[in-house]
């Protein structure tokens, strides 16, 4: 190893030494400790702790894009949202519907309704929307059902 490599490589090892040593890194086999907010304990909660969780378990703050099936089917896009991380979050979008099997039009104008914050036991320091709606500016073609529930919730365990 040349000296070029080898002063990073050192520094990197001190730097994990101190950072052991201090108590900041868990020894092995220790978790790290954060202390979470109790279930409908407010108080610890910040807006960066409140995510929607989307079906593949990611959880995304203010997310602008939510696939709403696996393969291409509808999603909602460009999403703005309004009062994230309260109690009752409203996001404004576009439904697109425009697979080979979806009914049309293609794209209407939605507003998406997330309500009731709860701390997700699973996630450290995490929160996340239980109830999920959307409402759509037009029914689909020859149909006239507006509106239809969005999967919210932390994630399975």
């Amino acid at each position: 190893m040349t000296v070029r490599r080898a002063l990073p490589a050192g520094l990197a090892a001190l730097a994990l030494v101190v950072t052991m040593v201090t108590g900041l890194w868990p020894a092995s086999g220790q978790a790290a400790h954060h202390p979470a907010a109790h279930p409908g304990s407010h108080a610890a909660r910040t807006v960066d702790d409140v995510l929607y969780f989307d079906m593949y378990a990611h959880g995304r703050k203010e997310p602008r894009r939510i696939f709403l099936t696996a393969n291409s089917g509808p999603y909602l896009k460009k999403i703005t949202w309004k009062h994230w991380g309260t109690e009752k979050a409203v996001g404004r979008g576009v439904y697109v519907s425009d697979c080979a099997s979806c009914p049309p039009p293609a794209h209407r104008k939605a507003v998406i309704t997330l309500r009731t914050v709860v701390a997700c036991a699973d996630v450290v320091d995490a929160h996340a929307y239980k109830k999920g709606r959307v409402v759509l500016a037009e029914p689909d073609e020859g149909g006239t059902d507006r509106t239809f529930a969005l999967p919210a919730g932390c994630p399975p365990s």
